[in-house]
């Protein structure tokens, strides 16, 4: 059963209630409940529904931290992450991520939890759904 406190569970980085509160959490989960289609995902419907939500509090999160205020402003962002880098004193990382298997996958590219959704996405078939200009054009 899809709730809140068994996303927390799924995704404990998620658990901080004072910065993914309750209620937003509802919010996403709310919506991955109307955007999926529980037939078509079926046996791994939750673990997609939990996966939707995290990518939207994730890139909602981003959003704010870059002054886009709650996440519903112009939608600017600065798009997909593509590299990274981290200092601690005199040592140095940076990581690259190949992003060209997210061609096409709009937003849901920009975060990892939105790359392992669409990943679930086209095992299941469901990509090619998201392209349907009639219908339901739920996944």
């Amino acid at each position: 059963m899809i709730s809140a406190e068994g996303f927390t569970e799924s995704f404990p980085a998620f658990a901080d209630t004072g910065a993914f509160p309750v209620a937003r959490i509802e919010f996403w989960l709310n919506m991955a409940r109307k955007m999926l289609k529980k037939e078509r995902w079926g046996e791994i419907y939750e673990e997609g529904a939990y996966l939707y939500t995290a990518h939207f509090l994730l890139a909602e999160t981003q959003a704010m931290g870059a002054g886009e205020g709650s996440g519903g402003g112009s939608g600017g962002g600065g798009g997909i992450v593509t590299s990274e880098s981290q200092s601690v004193g005199d040592a140095s990382f940076s990581q690259t991520y190949d992003t060209s298997s997210y061609a096409g996958a709009g937003q849901m590219a920009a975060t990892s939890y939105g790359q392992m959704f669409v990943d679930l996405s086209r095992m299941i078939g469901a990509g090619g759904v998201q392209l349907r200009s009639r219908g339901s054009g739920s996944l």
